[in-house]
C-alpha cells in the first residue's frame, strides 16, 4: 500500500504543480474515483494499476520529449486513460477521458485534446502528438 501512497502523492504534487485552472476539481475526481484502485488492461492488472501505468507514462514522455510545455505532458500522460474509471456508456475510453475533462470544467488545450483523444490510434503515439 505503500507504494501506492507514493504514486497517489506524486500524481497530485505533479498535476498541482501545473498551477491549471480546475486541477484542484480534476484531481478531486481522481481521489474519489477508481482511479488510484483499479488495475489496467493487459499490463498492470494489480490494485492501483491504472495510476501506476499513468504515472509511467507520463515519465517516459518527460524522458523523450523536448520543448514541450510541461504542464501539457503531465495532462496527456496522466489523463491519457482516465477515461477507464467511468462506467461504460457505449463509447471508448478515450472520449470518455476528454469527457470528464470537460464535465469537470478543466479546459484542455487543441493539442492535448487531440494527443488524448488520439492516443489509442495504432498509428500514433503520445509523443508524436502536437502538445506545443
Amino acid at each position: 500500500m505503500t507504494n501506492m501512497t507514493n504514486t497517489k502523492d506524486r500524481i497530485c504534487e505533479i498535476l498541482r504543480a501545473t498551477e491549471r485552472p480546475g486541477i484542484e476539481a480534476v484531481i478531486n475526481y481522481l481521489l474519489t474515483s477508481s482511479y488510484f484502485k483499479r488495475g489496467c488492461y493487459g499490463h498492470h492488472k494489480e490494485y492501483g494499476g491504472l495510476a501506476q501505468h499513468s504515472l509511467e507514462v507520463y515519465e517516459h514522455m518527460l524522458l523523450h520529449t523536448s520543448g514541450y510545455a510541461a504542464d501539457s505532458i503531465a495532462v496527456v500522460g496522466l489523463f491519457h486513460d482516465l477515461g477507464k474509471t467511468a462506467r461504460r456508456d457505449g463509447h471508448g475510453h478515450v472520449r470518455r477521458s476528454v469527457d470528464i475533462l470537460d464535465r469537470l470544467g478543466f479546459a484542455l488545450t487543441d493539442e492535448e485534446r487531440t494527443a488524448i483523444g488520439r492516443h489509442h490510434d495504432k498509428s500514433l503515439d503520445l509523443l508524436t502528438c502536437p502538445l506545443r
